[in-house]
């Protein structure tokens, strides 16, 4: 089988009779004259292909004719091997159950009629997603409004943590969790990022914990790390999403308080979003096709403590991604407002509303390990097809500096000490920010 086809007899015929002589070699015919070969490919055969019918050639014979009452001969019946027998054919077998981790999706009531037949098409933003504009571009995702630095009720509540720490010398034990993560790390000079990034945030939350026997609400919350968020909003003619771990959150009993007055958010209806023309801004997200858009935020339904109150996100944890300052800022922007659409949602339900009866407050902060960023958003309405109405408000204070350098080693030159060993330059207005952010809601 396999000579025939490399070298057939009538291959002889294409030379002429006064050119063929005993030493000339046989030419070799051209492979795509052959019916069964589709593509100029030499074959050759091996001790494995002796005896038996080569693989290769099993894929170009048709299938086997199913005529009734001339079906093969299995061992099937027998429940084990029958040589001479054919083999059963296989037959399509399902769990019953979905295994994240094998196997496809099973069709649900909400994408079985995308499974069966058009698939959605959506922009995805995840964790690692870049926004070149940053935070302009997170505002017309959002359909929000920015206000630079804090509003006027967390102002009030910096002004609160201050004398806290004051009274309670909590910004000495501040002091001592910087020196914690950067300076207590042995043998090596400069500690990683992903390390001493976590370490300073979980010494931060412990140093606020403290505060519990004053502010009992303190106790009424939880910390909730490593959960999922999918949610899926209209954005104009498209559909956006905004899905994967983006760090801790705290969650509470009770939501936060508005932080906005009616006013201003209806002063704020008349502000244009921000304009990218002629680009589009969903230009950086994830194209991708959808099978299921049900709103999730990682938790459990039951769970004491349902309402995001802060989202804690560690920049430098994800050594493949890093992003700006604007990026960053960006990110927290539309994971807050994912949260606060998951939470509106689950009090008053999916349909859109022009205006929520009760606006809902989530705050988020970032920081790698150095520098810290503060958000605060407010969700006004769930409307976000068209660009009129209420608009969403935000605010963000960023850049903010806990310290200036941490110094296993002095940093000389020309002889003069710069820097010195240990932490120098610590600002504790950052750590009183972040107070603030901390009690909200508790006192």
């Amino acid at each position: 089988m396999l000579r025939s086809l490399t070298r057939p007899c009538t291959a002889l015929t294409t030379l002429s009779p006064s050119r063929l002589s005993p030493l000339t070699p046989h030419p070799p015919p051209p492979l795509a004259a052959h019916p069964a070969v589709s593509s100029p490919r030499l074959f050759s055969a091996s001790s494995s292909s002796r005896g038996r019918r080569a693989d290769i050639t099993r894929r170009w014979l048709p299938p086997a004719p199913s005529i009734p009452g001339l079906e093969r001969v299995s061992y099937g019946s027998r429940e084990h091997f029958v040589p001479g027998l054919a083999h059963p054919p296989r037959e399509s077998w399902e769990r019953g159950w979905l295994a994240p981790r094998q196997g496809g999706r099973r069709a649900t009531s909400d994408n079985a009629a995308v499974v069966g037949g058009e698939q959605q098409q959506a922009f995805v933003f995840h964790p690692r997603t870049q926004l070149v504009e940053g935070e302009r571009q997170a505002l017309w995702l959002t359909k929000s409004v920015l206000r630079p630095g804090l509003p006027p009720s967390l102002q009030a509540l910096v002004a609160v943590a201050k004398a806290e720490a004051e009274a309670g010398d909590l910004s000495a034990r501040a002091l001592r969790a910087v020196e914690h993560a950067r300076l207590w790390d042995l043998g090596e000079t400069r500690p990683p990022r992903q390390r001493f990034c976590e370490v300073l945030w979980r010494d931060l939350m412990t140093v606020c914990h403290s505060l519990a026997p004053r502010y009992p609400g303190i106790l009424e919350r939880s910390l909730v790390e490593g959960a999922k968020i999918g949610v899926s909003w209209q954005r104009g003619p498209e559909s956006v999403h905004a899905r994967g771990p983006h760090g801790a959150v705290l969650v509470g009993r009770a939501p936060l308080g508005r932080i906005a007055s009616p006013e201003e958010t209806e002063s704020a209806s008349g502000e244009p979003l921000p304009d990218f023309s002629p680009i589009s801004p969903l230009i950086d997200l994830q194209r991708v096709h959808v099978t299921h858009t049900a709103t999730t935020t990682g938790i459990r339904e039951g769970f004491p403590y349902p309402h995001a109150h802060t989202l804690f996100l560690l920049e430098g944890l994800d050594e493949c991604c890093r992003l700006s300052a604007s990026q960053l800022r960006a990110k927290m922007l539309v994971f807050s407002f994912a949260h606060a659409l998951a939470q509106a949602r689950a009090l008053y339900g999916e349909a859109p509303l022009r205006s929520l009866p009760v606006p809902v407050v989530v705050q988020s902060v970032a920081t790698n390990g150095r520098v810290f960023h503060f958000s605060a958003l407010q969700l006004n309405t769930t409307e976000l097809r068209g660009g009129d109405g209420p608009r969403n408000a935000a605010w963000t204070l960023g850049d903010q500096l806990l310290y200036d350098f941490a110094k296993t080693r002095p940093l000389v030159h020309k002889r003069l000490v710069q820097v010195p060993v240990g932490v120098s330059g610590f600002n504790p207005s950052t750590f009183y920010t972040f107070l603030a952010f901390f009690l909200n809601g508790a006192l």
